[in-house]
């Protein structure tokens, strides 16, 4: 509430809110406008045990955000999640743009897959916003600068010692496996070396994230832990035990170490013996961690 009283204060135009968890009892979905524009991205599966184990349940909460005669725009996704949001569309009398198809748009190639997707959604919302006000159309001009914006930890690209680094604080098996899309897509026929860690909170996903990241051809695999202050549903699974599980689902090459800045160091060494690119990633802390070293 104070944000919003805040940003009010300061007689902004516009407000980018992005929701932290599901939609529907967010703390920031209290904006009930008709002229609000709801953006809602590719739906996975990520904490099901708040939002539901089924993608209509995760759907339903998220078209939470739909207000009274609001806009929404999305892509067409699975039938579940078309048929849970258009039923909450339905409910609130909304307007659904629909993006179908691949995007085209010039320039757009110079970004990872998974980002031309979010950009051609930005794009679009924003348009609406400004035909909502009477406004001029976004420019070409102001359209390809933005393509030039790096969003820390989203799959930033970094150079140490002749070696490339990507940073991507992917969290879930969807996002894991559209960050490894995205990897093989630009960097084709490059060797990898991916440094992972991940938090108690993701327990039960880590089989399905590490036969992702094994199934893009990896040939090796450092296992560590961040070393940030959480909360305590939020601490670091150790480093062994995510080895142990990489052991499990057949990782042929890994590496323990328990401390993020040796454990880049040693991928940065296999790196220059290989060839070899970096990707760390399935942490905001872990990227955390690495990008105040990088």
């Amino acid at each position: 509430i104070f944000t919003y009283w805040l940003f009010s204060e300061l007689h902004l135009d516009y407000m980018v809110i992005e929701v932290g968890l599901g939609g529907r009892l967010d703390p920031t979905n209290v904006m009930t406008r008709s002229d609000k524009v709801c953006v809602i991205t590719d739906i996975g599966f990520d904490h099901t045990e708040i939002l539901g184990n089924t993608l209509a349940s995760i759907a339903a909460e998220k078209a939470g955000i739909i207000a009274e005669s609001s806009d929404v725009v999305m892509y067409e996704q699975s039938n579940e999640v078309m048929l849970a949001v258009e039923k909450a569309i339905v409910a609130n009398n909304a307007t659904l743009t629909l993006i179908q198809g691949d995007v085209d748009v010039k320039n757009l190639q110079k970004l990872p897959l998974f980002q031309q997707r979010n950009c051609q959604l930005a794009k679009r919302a924003v348009e609406i916003r400004l035909h909502l006000d009477n406004r001029a159309g976004l420019s070409t001009a102001a359209f390809t600068r933005s393509l030039d914006i790096t969003i820390p930890g989203r799959f930033e690209v970094i150079s140490k010692d002749g070696v490339t680094i990507i940073l991507d604080s992917a969290h879930n098996p969807q996002k894991i496996g559209s960050l490894v899309d995205a990897v093989k897509n630009m960097y084709t026929n490059r060797s990898m070396i991916y440094v992972v860690s991940f938090g108690v909170n993701k327990r039960q996903s880590i089989v399905e994230m590490l036969q992702t990241v094994k199934s893009c051809g990896a040939g090796r695999l450092i296992t560590t832990q961040f070393t940030l202050d959480a909360s305590e549903s939020h601490q670091a699974i150790s480093a062994d035990d995510i080895w142990l599980v990489a052991q499990q689902v057949g990782y042929p090459a890994t590496a323990s170490l328990t401390d993020p800045i040796p454990a880049l160091t040693a991928a940065v060494m296999y790196a220059n013996v290989y060839t070899a690119l970096i990707v760390a990633t399935r942490s905001f802390s872990l990227v955390s961690n690495l990008r105040g070293l990088l």
